[in-house]
């Protein structure tokens, strides 16, 4: 099961954004709050805000591979 919201401030620019993973007959969940979008040193909310009123539809995905650590930090040159 997947959960997600987008709450706004009162000013209608967003908030955050949730999500929430549940598994039916699991006691176990992981959930994630984003509350702060910085790009190239300025908040960014207000960008997604208008992208997401414009149709944007956001797209997350959850996985795992010992192949693609590259995408998760620094690889041995140093780089992201």
């Amino acid at each position: 099961q997947v959960e997600v919201s987008f709450p706004k401030r009162s000013d209608g620019i967003l908030e955050a954004m949730e999500v929430k993973l549940t598994q039916l007959g699991s006691d176990c969940s992981v959930s994630g709050r984003v509350s702060e979008y910085l790009l190239k040193k300025h908040e960014a909310m207000a960008e997604l805000t208008k992208a997401l009123e414009a149709g944007m539809t956001p797209v997350i995905s959850y996985w795992n591979s010992k192949d693609m650590l590259w995408m998760d930090g620094l690889a041995a040159d140093g780089r992201g």
